[in-house]
């Protein structure tokens, strides 16, 4: 049996009708459309070649987004057609969620700004275990898992160790993880935030460096050296993950260049 024939024949189990399952991504994680019920299947794809916790992180996505749309926080929340998981299907996990159409273009920097501010204000109630979660732990588990010479990781562990004693230093709280655009859905319903599963206790720095280092830029409120940080180590983090997403490729050589710089 096929991937996509086991979740439909999983998603039927609970009375959830599906004629044409649509894939919509299948790169980082594969997001299947179960059309026409109002159900999206998301599986991790190529974060597991940074990530030995995935289940961890599609429980945390599934709650956090839950705990948001609970406040009024406009997400992407979990499904009410199935139990939204996690579940094993396929040799995967999965968790189910409720589709939303797009509608096309790019949120608005103003909207942007609005909406994290929001999500930070709703998340700093947030108590959930977020223990060992974020970029440190990605770049820690990258340069375990992936191929360098003794006097790259040397390098790049400086690198860490020393993003390690800055976030030490400034105030933390629950946070989204990965706030750019890519991440707020222009809908039917108007802007949803999606994917939570990079959460993890942080500056809010973090966010607003990660929206400003975006495919659609927004800059943050307000600049400062935290946010200078921030933004840093978000270069220094997605640089690792181009060598998962990207490998062999030119891009994934420019990047592995800036993790040795």
């Amino acid at each position: 049996m096929t991937e996509l024939a086991a979740l439909v024949e999983f998603a039927e189990g609970y009375g959830v009708r599906c004629t044409e399952p649509r894939v919509l991504r299948d790169r980082a994680n594969l997001l299947v459309h179960l059309h026409p019920a109002p159900v999206v299947a998301r599986l991790p794809g190529l974060v597991r070649a940074l990530r030995r916790d995935t289940e961890r992180r599609l429980s945390v996505d599934l709650e956090l987004a839950g705990f948001l749309h609970e406040r009024g926080i406009p997400v992407v929340a979990p499904s009410t057609e199935l139990p939204p998981g996690p579940h094993r299907i396929g040799g995967r996990s999965c968790t189910f969620w409720t589709f939303h159409q797009l509608v096309g273009g790019t949120p608005g920097p103003g909207e942007m700004r609005t909406g994290i501010a929001a999500m930070h204000a709703a998340l700093s109630g947030y108590e959930g275990d977020l223990t060992g979660l974020g970029p440190l732990a990605d770049l820690r588990l990258g340069l375990e898992r992936l191929d360098w010479s003794d006097q790259e990781r040397v390098i790049i562990d400086t690198k860490i160790e020393r993003f390690a004693r800055l976030l030490a230093e400034l105030p933390a709280q629950p946070l989204h993880g990965d706030a750019h655009s890519g991440n707020a859905l222009v809908t039917t319903q108007g802007l949803v935030w999606t994917d939570f599963e990079d959460s993890w206790r942080g500056p809010v720095e973090w966010d607003h460096a990660v929206a400003a280092l975006g495919a659609v830029p927004v800059g943050p409120p307000q600049r400062g050296a935290a946010v200078d940080q921030c933004s840093a180590l978000r270069a220094l983090h997605g640089a690792m993950w181009q060598q998962v997403l990207r490998p062999g490729t030119e891009t994934a050589a420019r990047a592995r260049a800036r993790l040795l710089v």
